[in-house]
């Protein structure tokens, strides 16, 4: 795939668990609208 890659996860109802091993792998991507509004699962 050409170009800047994104993962948008913002308004898509979705929980995600609590890790450490997601936080960094998320941190690993420049573009991640939503990622300080994430909803965890089971807060």
């Amino acid at each position: 795939m050409d170009g800047p890659q994104r993962l948008a996860i913002a308004n898509t109802g979705m929980c995600v668990p609590s890790s450490q091993a997601l936080d960094d792998w998320l941190a690993g991507i420049p573009d991640v609208p939503g990622r300080d509004g994430l909803t965890r699962c089971g807060s």
